[in-house]
């Protein structure tokens, strides 16, 4: 079974500009300490000029896929889409009924609830 985007620990690649990161730099070392291990990378970052100004960095993967989040993995970080990880959203895993019984009958119960 695939592990769930909420399971594992990820960075946003807005993190970058409160390292002090200079815009246009190729390349940040991250360092992540997770359940008491430290796990330390150098990732690519890409940047995006913003409509309103300024710049938006993303992070490149390994894969060569340009993210928003990073996900941290024994063996350094991943995007939710390599192969070596494939995270899944909770939403996608369950079985339909199941999650229309969690989600989909409460709001339904709830808005007659609601109905005068």
């Amino acid at each position: 079974m695939r592990l769930l985007v909420d399971e594992v620990p990820r960075v946003p690649a807005s993190i970058v500009h409160s390292l002090g990161v200079a815009t246009g730099a190729s390349d940040v070392e991250v360092t992540v300490r997770v359940a008491g291990i430290s796990i330390t990378a150098i990732v690519g970052l890409s940047w995006t000029r913003q409509r309103n100004g300024g710049t938006r960095p993303w992070f490149r993967c390994s894969c060569g896929a340009r993210r928003r989040w990073i996900y941290v993995v024994a063996h350094g970080f991943r995007c939710r889409d390599c192969p070596d990880l494939r995270l899944t959203y909770r939403c996608r895993r369950d079985h339909r009924t199941a999650h229309y019984e969690q989600v989909v009958r409460p709001m339904l119960e709830q808005a007659r609830a609601w109905v005068w």
